[in-house]
């Protein structure tokens, strides 16, 4: 020991210090009982959360680097006290004999940790589970090094030793960027699928809900891989109009391929290109992966890699306390040639699972507060509105008058969220609530029936349109909510109403009111001052009339060419340019 200020300190040693060692030991069983106590599945959730409001942006790309480097950083002390515990000489042989050892003894400890499960004991932890620990122990092993030093040498060694390793990241995330994304798209057809194909899946999901299997029975949800193709189509044009997809059965497996544009802030190279050839099969609690190759960018992982990714997806779906509830009823799956087969029973959801749900997918407490307090207002004030000669125009102006009266002790975004999300639940359609976890009110009929009919430019079906699709913007991106609609439309179209573009008008519409309503604080005050003090329709909801409505399926595939054929494609520009057009938006950009 070194006496530093009458303080005594730990000096240069060369055997091993029990008090290290303690250190290292008591470190390792913190972060157990944090491990435990936490849910292996939460990091999923809230990468799901920013991948609906954001997408593929820098939101989510920042988001999940704070969550990895927090995970990383956890385990620093664990490789600092582990290094110390071993002593520090002087000689460097003997000092990288050291590092190594503790590097060994801080990576058990750390596998210790990452393979506890809460209910489930330890299991051996997978690829994931053990990147972030292990790169957080080579850190601390690194920076415990300084402390070979006088204490007065000490802050000057950590400088330079944690100067490069932030070097050493910089320099290695530049890599990985230039390696796993690349400047062109792969090689393969662009993303597409029809209205019929949609449908199909719609359908096949409707008659697959796992809430309405009858007590005791068991039911096959099977995809082949030309749904499977459908599906990984619809879900990467979600992300990028411009997305390329692939999915093929080969003798083993399936293989598969997407490819996607980055915004410009993710990365000088602007493309995501992965795939793999997978097959596997799972009774829900042990996996057996009969092929496994994953590739992203100019990288070809191992297959031991590629195994371990799988194993930790795996893990994280099934032992999570909130995925648990949904995938108990699950008693098998696989995923080969022929396509994916999952086979369950009946889904039950208590009341904690459901509050557990509503907590991981909905709204904040604000915008749930402020959502409650709007139905409380159309519950007591409805009748008022009713009363006015333009209804939409008075119930939009009392909610978003409470909004902005309680903005002023809270945030315009989440009161803005909130006064949407009650009018799409009453006025839209009650699933809105649901779709935002919100308990809906149980006397929600009365509410509406308070105020109904509640005409938008003289059309009440255009009042649901406008007003759902705003409430789905505050669940999800913009493009998620005008491709809900659009396939509303497209459902219609195969034996509803008929497809119609004036449909498409309120839809897109909505979303736009939606997104600037929840854009920023500024932004949301500004439209609260606009509804209240400047409200006109022609600044709402254009003009609709005159666009085509009530097409079949047959006649939009004959006539328009389908979603996305040439005639669609007018009248899907011309909506856009009336959207555009109202310039009178005092919160438009």
């Amino acid at each position: 020991m070194i006496n530093v200020i009458g303080v005594s300190v730990p000096g240069p040693k060369t055997k091993p210090d029990v008090i290290w060692l303690g250190a290292t030991v008591g470190w390792a069983g913190l972060l157990a009982l944090l491990a435990v106590r936490a849910d292996p599945g939460s990091f999923l959730w809230q990468v799901f959360a920013e991948l609906r409001f954001s997408g593929l942006s820098w939101p989510l790309l920042r988001a999940v680097v704070m969550a990895g480097l927090w995970q990383a950083l956890q385990f620093v002390p664990l490789g600092i006290f582990a290094r110390l515990s071993l002593g520090l000489h002087r000689r460097r042989p003997v000092r990288i004999l050291h590092a190594a050892a503790g590097f060994g003894i801080a990576l058990m400890l750390a596998a210790l940790v990452a393979g506890l499960n809460p209910g489930d004991g330890w299991q051996v932890p997978g690829l994931l589970e053990m990147a972030l620990p292990t790169a957080g122990c080579l850190a601390g092993v690194v920076l415990g090094g300084a402390f070979r030093l006088t204490p007065a040498a000490w802050f000057p060694s950590l400088a330079w030793r944690m100067a490069a390793l932030g070097l050493l990241l910089a320099v290695l995330s530049w890599l990985a960027l230039e390696a796993l994304l690349s400047r062109q798209p792969a090689p393969i057809a662009r993303a597409e699928i029809g209205s019929e194909e949609r449908r199909g899946l719609v359908e096949k999901f409707r008659r697959s809900n796992p809430l309405r299997v009858p007590e005791g029975q068991q039911l096959t949800l099977a995809l082949s891989p030309t749904e499977l193709q459908s599906l990984l189509s619809w879900g990467v044009l979600l992300a990028d109009p411009d997305a390329r997809s692939e999915v093929r059965a080969t003798e083993e497996a399936l293989a598969w391929r997407a490819s996607l544009g980055l915004p410009g802030r993710l990365g000088s190279s602007g493309h995501l290109s992965i795939g793999g050839e997978l097959g596997f099969e799972s009774d829900g609690r042990r996996l057996t992966a009969s092929r496994c190759r994953l590739s992203i960018g100019a990288v070809n992982f191992p297959r031991w890699s590629c195994a371990g990714v799988l194993r930790s997806v795996h893990r994280w779906v099934f032992a999570s306390k909130d995925h648990r509830a949904l995938v108990a009823p699950v008693t098998g799956l696989s995923l080969d040639a022929r396509g994916f087969r999952v086979e369950y029973g009946r889904l039950e959801l208590d009341a904690a699972a459901r509050a557990r749900l509503r907590q991981a997918l909905g709204p904040d407490w604000e915008t749930r507060a402020a959502a409650y307090a709007q139905f409380n207002l159309l519950r007591h004030m409805g009748g008022q509105a009713a009363a006015a000669g333009d209804r939409f125009a008075a119930v939009l102006q009392l909610s978003f008058a409470l909004a902005a009266e309680r903005s002023a002790l809270g945030g315009a975004v989440q009161e803005n969220q909130g006064a949407i999300l009650a009018l799409g639940t009453v006025l839209g359609h009650p699933d809105v609530a649901t779709l935002a976890g919100l308990e809906r009110p149980a006397d929600w009929r009365e509410i509406r029936g308070a105020v109904w009919p509640v005409q938008l430019r003289g059309r009440a079906d255009w009042t649901r349109h406008f007003l759902v699709s705003a409430a789905l913007t505050q669940l999800a991106t913009a493009m998620v909510s005008d491709a809900a609609g659009l396939l509303k439309e497209e459902l219609d179209a195969a034996g509803g109403s008929g497809f119609s573009f004036g449909d498409m008008l309120a839809n897109r519409a909505g979303t736009v009111f939606g997104e600037a309503a929840a854009r920023d604080e500024e932004t949301a005050r500004r439209l609260q001052a606009w509804v209240l003090e400047e409200y006109n329709i022609d600044g709402l909801m254009p003009p609709g009339a005159d666009l085509p409505e009530g097409i079949s399926d047959a006649e939009l595939v004959e006539r328009y060419g389908g979603v996305g054929g040439p005639l669609f494609t007018v009248f899907e520009t011309e909506i856009e340019d009336r959207v555009r057009r109202l310039a009178t938006w005092a919160w438009r950009d």
